[in-house]
């Protein structure tokens, strides 16, 4: 899969080790949590400054990619095989870069 190279699409990449325990009703659910913000004391990130968001789960090897519409602070997505919910299956580079309006060659 080849992005056209007419087109320029800004990354931002945000990674974790591991999944977290988030509490959850009636227990919990191991999901990968992600801090779509910059470090503190920097200023927000700001509309246009990044095309997608790419969630990389360092352990399972495994990115989901976000296009701008999902751009929050926080971004929770389920280990694979734990139930419903947020699947890093669920966004997959063509999907993003298709939501961005970009042909993939």
């Amino acid at each position: 899969m080849v992005v056209d190279l007419g087109n320029l699409v800004r990354i931002q990449v945000k990674a974790t080790r591991e999944p977290r325990v988030q509490p959850r009703r009636g227990g919990t659910v191991p999901v990968y949590k992600f801090f779509v913000r910059r470090p503190s004391g920097r200023p927000a990130y700001v509309d246009g400054e990044f095309d997608l968001l790419a969630l990389v789960a360092l352990d399972i090897r495994q990115i989901a990619y976000l296009p701008p519409v999902f751009h929050k602070q926080t971004v929770f997505i389920r280990q694979p095989g734990s139930g419903s919910g947020k699947q890093f299956s669920d966004f997959p580079f063509a999907k993003a870069v298709a939501e961005l309006g970009l042909g993939l060659l």
